[in-house]
């Protein structure tokens, strides 16, 4: 359903749904005003990033906000519907549209005052309020959704996915050409495309650096779009550093053993390199880190995470990113790092 044909409220306050008698439920909505419709916020948020930083917002209002920048990309890119969001704004084909762009704007300006919605929650718990116990994981899981959507903005996920391997992408059969040509896409959005491929990486490593310093084990209380979220970071991250050595001087750095044979130290110890390489560096520097780091790391961790989740989704993964795994194995007919 495309945002336009939302016209709903917002949800209303916490403090107004948790009245706890019909006399304070009273008292309590004469103090509010009326929650904004959903689809105008959204329109707000795109067109118009000062008076949506004006506007109050709960956890739930910004993760439905969140959910409709991304239905309205999703729209945009798949059915060609930029007039009735954004008044038909692109002029000609730049490789970087202008459409992605004002998304993309969009998403910060949603970034903000998301965190000015936790940093006004954490002045609370200073307060003396009691935090919520999940609190942390709340924020990393709506976080990974953030840079996701990034990421999608910036690249075509199904090539990256036929890239790395993948046999079957939504129930459609990737052919051999397919998969080349998915890999000759990627690897010209890695090589020329240079903005949009920088910007996915980097936001692909603040999110596995989110969950890595925030998490225990990738565990978020079993918020189903996580998995998945992980693991198009973790192509994203892999497709950046296979394609851009190609065009990088210097040797690879790895010197391990297959993936068979790595211990979960050692795994661990390559993907806090390189995550921790990308995400202390801008998205205009991320290019030092090519042929500095290995990915094998974070492939094998991910897969370890994504084999204990309950997920059809999940299980293909795991085996695609066990596949990356292989050291100086070519499966599919697609080189690895």
């Amino acid at each position: 359903m495309s945002t336009h044909n939302i016209q709903v409220p917002l949800p209303c306050s916490p403090e107004l749904w948790e009245a706890p008698t019909e006399a304070a439920w009273e008292n309590i909505r004469k103090s509010h005003t009326e929650q904004p419709f959903f689809h105008s916020t959204i329109k707000n948020l795109v067109q118009d990033g000062d008076k949506f930083q004006s506007l109050p917002m709960d956890n739930l209002s910004l993760t439905l906000l969140l959910h409709g920048i991304m239905s309205m990309c999703n729209d945009i890119s798949h059915f060609d519907n930029r007039s009735i969001y954004l008044s038909d704004i692109d002029q000609g084909e730049e490789p970087w549209r202008p459409w992605r762009r004002r998304m993309a704007h969009a998403l910060e300006t949603w970034k903000a005052h998301y965190d000015a919605y936790i940093m006004g929650l954490s002045q609370c718990m200073g307060d003396g309020r009691a935090p919520r116990s999940n609190q942390k994981q709340e924020t990393a899981a709506i976080l990974a959704l953030y840079h996701t959507a990034h990421i999608v903005i910036k690249c075509e996920i199904r090539h990256l996915q036929a890239t790395a391997g993948a046999k079957a992408i939504f129930g459609h059969i990737v052919m051999p050409e397919d998969r080349q040509v998915s890999e000759e896409w990627v690897r010209d959005w890695v090589c020329i495309q240079t903005t949009a491929a920088d910007h996915a990486a980097w936001h692909a490593a603040q999110m596995l650096r989110e969950g890595i310093l925030n998490l225990r084990n990738w565990e978020v209380s079993g918020v189903f779009h996580y998995p998945w979220c992980l693991f198009i970071g973790t192509l994203t991250c892999w497709a950046f550093h296979h394609f851009g050595g190609e065009m990088t001087d210097g040797q690879d750095i790895c010197s391990h053993l297959d993936e068979t044979d790595m211990d979960q130290t050692q795994s661990r110890v390559l993907m806090n390199h390189m995550v921790s390489l990308m995400g202390s560096v801008s998205p205009t520097q991320i290019r030092r880190t090519l042929k500095k780091c290995c990915t094998h790391g974070i492939t094998v961790e991910v897969a370890r995470y994504l084999r204990s989740v309950r997920w059809t989704a999940a299980f293909e993964a795991m085996k695609l990113l066990m596949g990356l795994s292989q050291h100086h194995t070519k499966p599919n007919g697609v080189g690895h790092v």
